[in-house]
């Protein structure tokens, strides 16, 4: 919902603000184009937050497989020892 729905808004946003932007008198101009990009920096924060919430791995590969692969890459220039195990099966 967070990258569907707000994203849609944001890049509808940004469609109409570009629209706009080249409509105005060039005195606007450079109003406009800042309205553009920070809704383009906006578009991005959302679409890095959606993939952090939901990432793609979780979906294909599972729960616990996604843990393992997340405290590989976070841990692996580390001297922490870890390990995990699962009672059951995540899904």
């Amino acid at each position: 919902e967070l990258h569907d729905d707000i994203g849609q808004l944001l890049t509808a946003a940004k469609l109409q603000s570009e629209w706009l932007q080249r409509r105005l008198p060039d005195d606007l101009q450079s109003h406009c184009s800042v309205l553009c990009n920070t809704l383009n920096e906006t578009l991005a924060k959302v679409r890095d937050v959606s993939a952090i919430l939901n990432p793609r791995q979780l979906a294909s590969l599972g729960l616990e497989a996604s843990l393992r692969a997340h405290l590989l890459k976070t841990l692996e220039n580390t001297q922490v020892c870890w390990s995990l195990e699962c009672q059951q099966r995540l899904t």
